[in-house]
């Protein structure tokens, strides 16, 4: 299990360049966070409030494609916002398709980045993750560095985590492949003072459709393209 988070400078205690490795002091930071939330028993879940959420989506075979991953305040207007100062996020593949995570950036579509400041922006900055790639899992990390230090999500607001991009095997049979976001503690938010805040989650998909699916599309548009011919040839002769 890989954890690890950034801080900025300013407004807090934090590594700096000469003193230690930031990734170190934040892997000790976030593992501390998530040890103390499993001893006291505050095991963060959401039933209505901050839901990291993948997409479901549908793929050909030998294609490549991508998506975001979205944070989504579900709390309706009136609702509690939540100032989030730092995520991680484990994402992983399954199912018989072989679908391979190719990349993660910052360089979100769906939604803005969570982020102002990007942690992976900074100087002696680490990426958004440091796995290698491809592969069928990995974890992403970011923290805010714009002041004040977070990035308050209101009621009904959406922000991206992350943009990733995937590829599929040429010779993918048809079927679906899960898009599992890892539970906390793999995957937790956390606010200014490094307390884990509530999330949920809502895995997502990739799907190719079956072969048989395929034929019989094509059928019903090739059937569909006979009636209409035919139909012009009716009218032409009477």
């Amino acid at each position: 299990m890989k954890l690890r988070t950034r801080r900025p400078e300013s407004g807090r205690r934090s590594c700096s360049s000469g003193s230690c490795w930031r990734w170190v002091c934040g892997l000790f930071r976030v593992i501390a966070v998530a040890l103390a939330a499993i001893v006291g028993g505050a095991v963060p879940c959401s039933a209505g409030g901050l839901v990291i959420e993948a997409p479901n989506l549908t793929a050909t075979p030998g294609s490549s494609g991508s998506f975001d991953l979205l944070l989504v305040n579900s709390n309706l207007t009136g609702g509690t916002s939540y100032d989030v100062s730092g995520d991680q996020f484990v994402l992983s593949l399954s199912g018989p398709l072989g679908i391979t995570f190719t990349g993660v950036s910052i360089d979100t579509v769906a939604a803005p980045y969570i982020f102002v400041s990007s942690g992976t922006t900074q100087p002696g900055g680490l990426p958004l993750s440091i796995d290698t790639f491809p592969n069928i899992q990995f974890t992403g990390a970011d923290t805010e560095f714009a002041l004040p230090g977070f990035r308050t999500v209101n009621p009904g607001d959406t922000f991206s985590l992350a943009h990733v991009s995937y590829t599929e095997s040429s010779f993918s049979p048809g079927g679906t492949d899960t898009i599992t976001i890892a539970p906390f503690p793999d995957s937790l938010l956390t606010d200014l003072a490094d307390n884990p805040i509530p999330f949920g989650i809502t895995n997502g998909s990739i799907t190719i459709p079956e072969p048989w699916a395929l034929t019989q599309a094509s059928t019903a548009i090739l059937v569909g393209l006979g009636l209409v011919w035919r139909r012009r040839r009716v009218r032409q002769v009477t």
